[in-house]
């Protein structure tokens, strides 16, 4: 007996628009990605709690399952009060633990749960986190003109940002990391202690790729980063929610388990961006069977995030992000 999702219902999140992957190492796809650490969450639970170590497959591992025994994002890249993880034996009172749990800790209510079937099974295990972040800009941005995104001239995109120098104020929001025509990042600053990472590349690679390049030019950066009058701040604005589940790992016999597989995976990502601020929020489960260089300094620098480009949120203090976005196409997302 496995735990499906119910047949009745269906989870309300489209997933054509962007595609999760499992880890910041996993392999980027063509268009709009995202990666989340709720997932990874879930999984070092399980190695703790089952495999007591790296998980091994006995037909042998793929790059997903090296990937996440890496254990790149833990609890300790993230605050204790965004996330909440629970696990055990599949049954109607672990449901209700849940819930109860994350209406407690995150005054939420789960989008999965009630979709899943938690009727009494001994020989089934349930790994499951939720991960969520709300917080504002220190001032709310300028609402911009609506306006296309990179070579989608089909459908427009609201944006935010800096386009006057009326309100000098709102210079408090942004610091420049580094800046090259084309290529340039900024940290958009927020009333806690989260912030939000814009890098504008083509450059085509993994979520780390990214983050390690953020970080090398941002070191090597000689310009100002100071965001001033003469400069111009443009971001698309988000609102959509994704699902998926990771069928590499799943129903697999895994080595030294009594025969144990993976028989379901699920993550979700709701993300809301606009010139207040940000709303997010992630659910992950795993259900497990027991069988047996400084460039020219221009005077004028445009930051415009209209065409592909690379998103990170992170805690002060912390070394990795806890979610990264690869933008092609936005309006594509909020439709």
């Amino acid at each position: 007996m496995t735990m499906p999702l119910s047949k009745t219902k269906k989870i309300n999140f489209e997933q054509d628009k962007l595609q999760i992957i499992p880890t910041m190492n996993s392999k980027m796809p063509i268009g709009n990605s995202a990666w989340i650490g709720t997932f990874q969450l879930v999984w070092n639970d399980f190695m703790q709690e089952v495999t007591k170590g790296s998980v091994e497959f006995v037909d042998g591992n793929n790059e997903t399952v090296d990937n996440l025994n890496k254990k790149e994002f833990t609890r300790n890249d993230i605050n204790d009060n965004s996330y909440y993880i629970n696990q055990g034996i599949v049954s109607p009172e672990l449901k209700e633990e849940i819930e109860k749990g994350v209406k407690n800790k995150l005054n939420e209510t789960s989008d999965i749960l009630n979709q899943m079937d938690f009727s009494y099974n001994p020989l089934s295990i349930l790994f499951y986190a939720m991960l969520k972040k709300e917080f504002q800009f220190i001032e709310k941005f300028e609402e911009l003109e609506d306006d296309f995104f990179g070579d989608n001239e089909n459908d427009f995109v609201e944006y935010f940002g800096i386009a006057s120098d009326d309100n000098p104020n709102l210079y408090k929001n942004i610091s420049v990391l580094f800046y090259e025509k084309d290529n340039f990042a900024v940290k958009l600053h927020t009333k806690t202690y989260d912030e939000i990472i814009l890098y504008r590349t083509d450059d085509f690679k993994n979520f780390s790729e990214y983050f390690k390049d953020v970080n090398l030019k941002t070191a090597k950066y000689n310009g100002s980063r100071e965001f001033d009058e003469e400069d111009y701040l443009k971001a698309p604005k988000f609102d959509f929610s994704v699902a998926a589940s990771f069928s590499d790992v799943e129903n697999k016999v895994i080595k030294n388990t009594n025969n144990a597989m993976i028989t379901k995976t699920l993550e979700t990502i709701k993300f809301k961006m606009d010139e207040c601020g940000v709303k997010l929020k992630s659910e992950a489960m795993l259900s497990i069977m027991i069988e047996g260089a400084p460039p020219e300094i221009e005077e004028y620098r445009s930051f415009e995030f209209d065409k592909s480009f690379v998103l990170f949120l992170m805690e002060k203090g912390k070394q990795v992000p806890y979610f990264a976005m690869r933008v092609v196409d936005a309006a594509k997302l909020n439709q």
